[in-house]
């Protein structure tokens, strides 16, 4: 029995010893001699080689390491190498995480992650004038016949090659960052991309008020996604004294139109529910040859803009406020440096409530329809003789963002949702069948005289032959109706 035991005890030892042995082996490879991987040593990084729009992060050489994942806030990214590239960056802050990975068949685990920031920048439009150059200028003589001078206009100019977005803004607030007040400007659409990487370049007027400074900001964006901020102050000169023709289109007036915009409303048969009445009433738009008179005010407004004025009378609409009041609805307009009175779309004249607002809204006829057509631009270019007989010079228009030429026909007040982009008519439909008509086409007046009850004066059709009737489509429902965007280019009132 003392000898088995003796045996046994031996064959314990020798098992130990080689125990021991194995477990050294194991340690030099990364084992804690508890079965547990050790972690590699955490990378310790550098940034270096700082540039408006890069930075490379460096680190030393992990001892036991065979590769290390970057992670450049996007991605990760397994490279071999002992340093990362950052590059095509934005002005911004950016964080790159290193961790060091071992061999797959090493006895060490992954290292923790180290983090490096570093700000950048952006390209400076130094930096980018090799594919974009930016101008802000006063109109030259040559501009007068646009009706573009100093003290009412500038030009904002972007040229360039490889062009794929552009955000712009003009603005009086000096003192917010370009970055936020952007967010708040237009966005280019196909047509103004084209012309910015044309020769002529993007070329956009501004119509702003006199000895006033703005900044015309823009962030033009190439093919990598890399922008610069163009941000520059420009100052409109004083304005000459008052258009002395000013004088003359203030008063009260009888205009005539020989075309009307009709609508007709009509219910269709029964319905269940309110939710089919869209399936069963039916709106629609005509234009007629018709002679139609209106009584029209005129009214300087100097503190909305200079040679400002509000008109009258262009819509039977009415608004009523909360005390139920009353409110007439003007149009506005602006004498130009010819005296010539140009008539405004697109101006905000009350809260409708439910994400609508009450505006001016102009049918434009584009390609054989008649579409409705947001943004402010001129409908009607009215001029006056000696003797105060005013007729259309010219009805306005301009570019739709689809790229699309318009021309101004029938403008009134309607109800806006530009979240949607849908319009709707302000007219009572709670009867079975209603008909209005719009003045549309060009427009003469003649100085009002008589008094409220005479009938020249008044709103009033005054039909002398059977109506030549054209329809247009618009693709209406009973609802809302889409509207269509004017392109920047056509956006020339800024009041």
């Amino acid at each position: 029995m003392k000898k088995i035991f003796s045996l046994m005890v031996a064959c314990a030892a020798m098992f130990a010893f080689a125990a021991c042995e194995g477990g050294s082996e194991d340690t030099d490879k990364g084992n804690n001699g508890g079965g547990e991987k050790a972690a590699l040593a955490t990378p310790v990084l550098t940034v270096t080689d700082v540039t408006s729009t890069s930075f490379v992060v460096t680190w030393e050489a992990v001892e036991n390491a065979a590769s290390y994942m970057v992670n450049d806030g996007e991605k990760n990214n397994t490279i071999t190498e002992t340093s990362f590239k950052m590059e095509k960056l934005n002005a911004g802050k950016y964080t790159v995480k290193v961790m060091a990975i071992p061999a797959s068949d090493s006895n060490y685990s992954n290292s923790a992650w180290a983090s490096i920031s570093e700000i950048v920048t952006g390209l400076t439009p130094e930096e980018a004038a090799s594919w974009v150059t930016y101008s802000v200028a006063l109109p030259t003589e040559a501009d007068a016949a646009n009706h573009k001078y100093p003290f009412n206009s500038f030009f904002q100019t972007i040229k360039g090659t490889g062009i794929a977005d552009i955000r712009y803004v003009v603005t009086t607030d000096m003192q917010s960052d370009a970055s936020e007040v952007i967010s708040n400007g237009y966005i280019s659409d196909d047509k103004e991309l084209e012309a910015a990487n044309s020769d002529a370049g993007l070329v956009m007027p501004w119509s702003v008020n006199p000895q006033t400074e703005y900044r015309a900001i823009a962030q033009v964006t190439n093919g990598d996604g890399l922008y610069v901020y163009f941000d520059e102050k420009i100052t409109t000169e004083a304005a000459p004294a008052q258009h002395p023709e000013l004088a003359l289109w203030v008063g009260e007036w009888t205009a005539s139109v020989k075309e009307v915009f009709s609508w007709e409303y009509t219910v269709n048969g029964e319905f269940d529910s309110e939710e089919n009445k869209e399936n069963d009433d039916k709106i629609n738009t005509t234009s007629k040859t018709q002679d139609k008179s209106f009584k029209v005010r005129i009214e300087a407004m100097p503190d909305l803009a200079f040679n400002a004025v509000a008109i009258y009378g262009m819509t039977e609409i009415e608004l009523v406020d909360a005390e139920e009041n009353v409110i007439e609805i003007p149009a506005f307009g602006q004498i130009d440096a010819f005296g010539y009175l140009n008539i405004i779309n697109g101006m905000q004249v009350g809260d409708l409530g439910g994400g609508y607002t009450a505006e001016w809204l102009c049918f434009c006829e584009s390609d054989g329809q008649l579409v409705p057509v947001l943004g402010q631009y001129i409908t009607h270019y009215l001029e006056i003789d000696e003797n105060k007989n005013v007729t259309t010079y010219s009805m306005g228009g301009g570019t739709l963002s689809e790229g699309n030429e318009f021309t101004a026909y029938s403008m009134d007040v309607y109800g806006i949702n530009r979240q949607s982009n849908q319009m709707v008519p302000l007219y009572n439909f709670d009867a079975e069948h209603l008909v209005f008509d719009v003045p549309a086409g060009p427009i003469t007046m003649v100085p009002y005289v008589g008094t409220d009850d005479d009938t020249t004066g008044g709103n009033e059709d005054n039909t002398t032959e059977e109506p030549e009737t054209q329809s247009f489509s618009t693709g209406m429902n009973f609802k809302s109706f889409p509207v269509y965007m004017a392109s920047a280019q056509s956006v020339v009132v800024k009041m």
